[in-house]
């Protein structure tokens, strides 16, 4: 299971949630409701031979397009992003998640018809799929990254909500509420404690600006991201950042969070 924990931490590391299944199904009772697994517990599914879910919406800040069989050609008409191939030969566009997405299928229209696709999944808030590193239960082959593995939050595209009938998407996205509390700190440290370091000349820039972004997402108040990024700066930062330079960061990423 080396492929699958390398996968896994690297999916961690920029705040992914998940969950263990067997094959494609759950295996917690609620596990859409649970917090965001610690590392230790992600390794306890894998040594049991357990498949990783993605949870997805807000869970991990990530919305996923599922195609399969002819459905799979319309990826070339929807925007670019970073796609993963299944063990059934389908595939799983990523996209950042955005506002209020729920479950859908059948529901998404066509980029060439502008037709609803009846074949076709939406997977967010309260979904999730198998993640890249799991065996497909049937093919028993290994869900896999496309051309390339996600570096950092803003490889991924935003979900291209045009493509959802009106009725279907709210006018204004429901927002993730900011939520000052224990559980809210907890996740966003741990999230910043697990994130490779900032370094100059090694897209230090995007690294620190995703770990901003990702504070607001975790419901901080402004205090509490501006005290995570000076930690940040000081202890996963080569060279540490000034403090005119996280001042800066603090307010530029406020505006490309998804849930402020």
């Amino acid at each position: 299971m080396t492929d699958a924990r390398d996968h896994a931490l690297a999916g961690y590391r920029l705040g992914f949630s998940f969950t263990p299944l067997d094959g494609k199904r759950p295996i917690q009772q609620g596990w859409s409701e649970r917090d965001r697994p610690v590392w230790p517990e992600i390794c306890s599914w894998l040594d049991d031979g357990c498949n990783l879910g993605l949870r997805t919406g807000r869970a991990s800040g990530i919305t996923v397009i599922d195609l399969d069989g002819p459905a799979t050609e319309v990826a070339y008409y929807l925007p670019a992003t970073m796609h993963v191939v299944t063990g059934s030969g389908g595939i799983h566009l990523y996209y950042a998640h955005r506002g209020n997405l729920n479950n859908s299928r059948g529901k998404l229209l066509s980029p060439l018809t502008g037709r609803p696709m009846p074949d076709v999944d939406v997977r967010g808030d309260g979904g999730q799929v198998v993640y890249p590193g799991s065996l497909h239960p049937e093919t028993q082959s290994l869900y896999m990254w496309g051309e390339q593995k996600p570096q950092s939050l803003h490889d991924f595209a935003p979900f291209p909500r045009h493509l959802l009938p009106k009725e279907h998407v709210p006018r204004r996205p429901v927002l993730a509420p900011q939520i000052n509390s224990d559980v809210a700190k907890k996740r966003a440290w741990r999230y910043a404690e697990t994130c490779p370091r900032s370094v100059a000349g090694g897209n230090g820039h995007g690294q620190f600006f995703a770990v901003a972004c990702r504070a607001w997402d975790f419901g901080l108040h402004e205090s509490e991201v501006r005290e995570l990024l000076h930690w940040f700066s000081a202890n996963k930062s080569d060279p540490p950042w000034a403090d005119h330079e996280i001042e800066h960061k603090l307010k530029s990423s406020r505006s490309k969070a998804k849930n402020v």
